[in-house]
């Protein structure tokens, strides 16, 4: 996932809106305050399938990054993206109904999505610096994340969203499985524009970028996932959601116009 506010060597700048002026920074970047509206997210291209494995192998990695084998728990009480909005956005620990694309049949199929808690470095440095350092022992060389060379405004820190993904015994994953279930969160003020700040706001600020769990993680059905982000955001304000795009059970990858909508999550 691209973030707009944050620069690391995973990810490029993403393109701010025309005109707005940027402040470059060697591994974040933020965009000066302004008070232009907020770019609306891209649609999500469907993955491309990861490599076939063997039986044997599948069952081993099924197991891996798992933290249940069965996705009953997530799926009771599930809500549909439409019982959401930004004024009403699903609470903590409620899981949401979103599409994954897959490779079995072209299609979107349900997987089943949760917030399970936003942690701010005001609030606890060590485990946001514990979580990067989690990220950087099981990812590749290109992936890793210096935060000492971290420079932000005083007005901003880094903050870490947990949440948690359960796919259904019966995904059609096809012959490859899953090849990911992370989502595309966007941290998006519910009153449009950008994120506030004392003078203005910043525009661009709040797409979460991923943080690894564990090394070359394969993802099967019948599993639920523990997964985890990092955005920036303004110190002490509170008042966003996350909001992601998806896709309704049944739509079909290759006719997606017009059919994309957005679920939005509690942060607090």
């Amino acid at each position: 996932m691209k973030s707009t506010v944050l620069k690391t060597t995973r990810a490029s700048l993403a393109a701010f809106l025309a005109g707005l002026m940027l402040i470059a920074l060697p591994l974040f970047g933020c965009s000066a305050p302004a008070e232009e509206p907020q770019k609306e997210p891209e649609p999500v291209e469907s993955p491309d399938p990861v490599e076939k494995q063997d039986d044997a192998n599948k069952d081993d990695a099924a197991k891996d990054g798992a933290t249940s084998n069965s996705s009953e728990p997530a799926l009771t009480g599930a809500i549909s993206p439409t019982d959401t909005s930004a004024e009403s956005p699903a609470p903590i620990g409620q899981a949401v109904e979103l599409g994954i694309y897959s490779t079995g049949d072209k299609l979107y199929h349900a997987v089943y999505a949760s917030i399970d808690k936003v942690t701010t470095t005001t609030e606890d440095s060590a485990y946001v610096e514990q979580c990067f350092a989690d990220h950087n022992a099981v990812a590749p060389d290109f992936m890793q994340i210096d935060l000492a060379n971290a420079e932000l405004p005083d007005d901003v820190e880094i903050c870490i969203v947990d949440y948690t993904v359960t796919v259904p015994e019966d995904f059609n994953a096809g012959e490859f499985g899953l090849s990911n279930v992370q989502q595309t969160l966007k941290a998006s003020n519910p009153e449009g524009g950008g994120i506030p700040t004392k003078g203005g706001s910043y525009v661009g600020m709040g797409m979460v970028d991923e943080l690894e769990t564990e090394a070359d993680a394969k993802y099967f059905p019948g599993n639920t996932y523990k997964l985890r982000g990092y955005f920036a955001m303004v110190k002490g304000y509170e008042d966003y959601v996350f909001d992601v795009m998806t896709y309704p059970e049944g739509t079909d990858s290759e006719d997606i116009s017009g059919k994309s909508i957005y679920a939005y999550f509690a942060a607090r």
